[in-house]
Order: structure tokens, then C-alpha cells, then sequence
């Protein structure tokens, strides 16, 4: 039962609209190291909580229109890359999995250190989509780990 079609309607449009889980970090080494690093999909077992495994489905190396997937746990995630500014930004959008939405990498040298940015705007599907704030702040709070944990990894 609606409370209002004005309140029904602006519920509606929060619920639909895609959530911005982006994350920033800054890590002390060259924008180079962390793009290759990033850039290779193999790598997300390395800093993304809970993937256990990642990688192209195309043949390397990472362009506009490769395609991979990211596994976590038994959910499984495809995308495709959209754009690529070799040391600056990666894009993708998601095209299979418990998720629909876009994102990328951003790269910005910044006195040799590298400001990073995990560009995420997605929108859960099925029953995920029932949670709204609870799942965007549990996403932000994942997402700023797991930068925290790549910086890590630079930085040890």
C-alpha cells in the first residue's frame, strides 16, 4: 500500500537510481606501477575482498571491447571495457552478473605518488535491490578497503 503517490514515487526512483560506490586512495608510488598492476585483471585475487578469481576472456592486453569476469564466491560478474587512456583511466560496464552499472580506474600523478580512484555506480538485481542504503554503504565501505589494501601492496 502507497503513503502517497508523491512519496511512492520518489521511493521508486531511489530504489532504481544507481548507487555511486566509488573509493579514492593516494599510494606513494609512480602512476605507471599502479596502472599496470590494476590493469591486469589477474590481479583483483590480490586487493578485492572476496575474489577468488579474475581475468580477460579476451585475448590480452586490456582494450576498448576486451571482455572478462570476476568470480566471488559462487556469483560471477562479466564486463567489457568501454574506454582506455593508457596512465590515466580505464572504464567498463558490467554485462553480466548480480549487478548492472559502469565504473573504471582513475590514475592521477600526483608528485610521483598516484591518486586512485575506483569509479563504481551500479545497481544491485533480484533481492540485493531490496537493501538500497544498506547495500551502498556496505559497497563504499568494501570498495575504500579494498584501495586501502592495493595502496598496501605498493606500499609494504
Amino acid at each position: 500500500m502507497c503513503c502517497g503517490a508523491g512519496m511512492c514515487a520518489s521511493l521508486l526512483v531511489v530504489r532504481l537510481s544507481p548507487m555511486d560506490l566509488s573509493a579514492t586512495t593516494t599510494i606513494h608510488a609512480p602512476v605507471g606501477a599502479v596502472y599496470a598492476y590494476v590493469s591486469d585483471p589477474a590481479n583483483d585475487v590480490n586487493w578485492r575482498t572476496g575474489v577468488t578469481e579474475s581475468g580477460l576472456t579476451t585475448h590480452p592486453p586490456l582494450a576498448p571491447d576486451s571482455e572478462g569476469f570476476v568470480k566471488a564466491g559462487s556469483r560471477v560478474a562479466r564486463w567489457r571495457v568501454t574506454a582506455i587512456e593508457p596512465g590515466a583511466s580505464v572504464d567498463w560496464n558490467l554485462t553480466e552478473g548480480p549487478y548492472s552499472g559502469s565504473g573504471g580506474y582513475r590514475f592521477e600523478d600526483i608528485g610521483g605518488s598516484t591518486r586512485f580512484t575506483l569509479v563504481a555506480n551500479v545497481q544491485p538485481q533480484g533481492i540485493l535491490r531490496l537493501l538500497g542504503p544498506l547495500f551502498a554503504r556496505m559497497g563504499r565501505k568494501q570498495n575504500q578497503a579494498d584501495v586501502e589494501t592495493l595502496k598496501g601492496l605498493f606500499e609494504a
